[in-house]
């Protein structure tokens, strides 16, 4: 009993019981039935393993696209800065800027909420 044959490719779309998701390729990797995003599996196959504490996403915003040309490495802080305060990217060079973006203004918040501990105003 093999079931669905590794490497093969779905769409899984957004359900309805995860309002605001976005639909994604996964693709089977093992048996029995073990399947990963497929733009996960695009990056990897580039650049060899994610790394603890990074997210591959989009460039242009469609999870759909997943040319590894529309790929990008991010922390997940980076992307929950740009998330909170909508900064996204249109294509690669403005999704790089956006994730520079969210480097200055996490450097920033940590420099205030330094200064605020030490008695400083902001």
């Amino acid at each position: 009993n093999g079931g669905t044959p590794i490497g093969t490719v779905r769409l899984r779309k957004a359900g309805k019981s995860r309002p605001g998701s976005k639909p994604y390729y996964w693709e089977k990797v093992e048996q029995p039935n073990i399947w990963k995003m497929k733009h996960v599996l695009e990056w990897e196959r580039h650049n060899g393993p994610v790394p603890d504490g990074c997210m591959v996403t989009f460039a242009n915003g469609d999870t759909l696209e997943y040319r590894i040309d529309n790929l990008i490495l991010e922390t997940k802080a980076q992307h929950c800065v740009k998330n909170r305060h909508n900064i996204h990217g249109y294509d690669r060079e403005s999704a790089l800027a956006a994730n520079k973006i969210a480097d200055i203004k996490m450097v920033v918040t940590k420099t205030k909420k330094r200064k605020q501990k030490r008695g400083g105003t902001t």
